[in-house]
């Protein structure tokens, strides 16, 4: 299989069939494809049409969800279940269109990802999120979180997606290795519908963003942080007696004229001993454990359309 086009679907029953009639129009370029729907445990009518759609055409494949899991692990059913060595995941709002597929599947032949860089998009928690990003990772991406996105099928195999990972693929890969482009695109209105974003994922993308910024700046070396950490308070515990010590030895001060400073003082070394010792742990216990396992956080409840 040349090309796997994955389009995680919830509630978008006024959207398919429009977005279904312009892949075909804009997959012509490529021979050997499939479309592969991943139904995210909607409650309208959007599985009966992609059901539909894929009766006729043998290039649909349907991945049916047990639940509403989220857009990453829809995502992440959908790369699973792939056969392409080339990869395009897409909106199912038609915000995204079909047009830029040829140009992301081009690119992928120098590089390993590639990101949207939405040239008309100006919402302020993009904005936001884009300039964290440029900020903790010194990259020069100038949109590295639009939904639109290329990968290769090694990307696919080597990066395990989780929570709300999926937007910040482009890092991902970029940690371990991989070369990462971008094409300009330009966003459209939704066909039919509401949006699903919400102000809460917004907070909740920035967490994921600290969460994206430990693993690659620590997970292999989470000593490296809790080691900082516990040698930090060690220090400030060690301080805090080294000024006791000349308070006895200067000014005849007892442990009980300095009780409060002399406490603190032993609480601060064993908690930072407590940190050194986690990072440690750390090191043994890290992020690589569930992607070397590509352990499912899923359950699907039937797979439709030819393999």
């Amino acid at each position: 299989m040349d090309l796997s086009v994955i389009i995680p679907v919830y509630n978008e029953e006024k959207n398919i069939d429009f977005l279904y009639r312009e892949l075909k129009e804009h997959l012509n370029f490529i021979k050997k494809y499939e479309i592969i729907f991943v139904e995210d445990g909607s409650w309208d009518r959007s599985f009966k049409i992609i059901q539909e759609i894929a009766k006729k055409d043998k290039k649909v494949r349907i991945v049916k969800l047990k639940s509403n899991y989220g857009q990453s692990i829809a995502i992440k059913a959908g790369l699973d279940v792939c056969k392409g060595e080339k990869i395009i995941i897409m909106d199912g709002d038609c915000q995204h269109h079909p047009r830029y597929i040829v140009d992301f599947v081009n690119k992928l032949d120098d590089c390993d990802v590639v990101c949207n860089y939405r040239k008309n998009h100006r919402k302020s928690s993009s904005s936001i999120g884009n300039f964290l990003i440029r900020s903790l990772f010194k990259v020069k991406y100038k949109d590295s979180i639009g939904g639109m996105k290329g990968l290769t099928k090694q990307v696919k195999e080597e990066i395990y997606l989780y929570g709300n990972m999926h937007r910040y693929l482009p890092l991902l890969a970029m940690w371990k290795g991989f070369k990462v482009g971008q094409q300009p695109i330009m966003l459209r209105r939704r066909k039919s519908g509401r949006s699903h974003y919400k102000l809460f994922k917004g907070f909740k993308g920035f967490i994921d963003l600290l969460t994206v910024k430990f693993f690659v700046s620590y997970s292999t070396r989470p000593s490296h942080i809790f080691g900082s950490a516990g040698l930090l308070s060690s220090g400030l515990g060690g301080l805090f007696f080294l000024y006791f010590i000349i308070q006895k030895f200067f000014f005849g001060a007892t442990i009980s004229d300095n009780l409060p400073l002399f406490l603190t003082g032993i609480l601060l070394i064993l908690l930072g001993f407590n940190f050194i010792f986690f990072g440690l742990m750390g090191d043994m216990m890290s992020y690589n454990h569930l992607s070397k396992n590509n352990e499912k956080n899923y359950i699907i409840d039937k797979i439709m359309g030819k393999k």
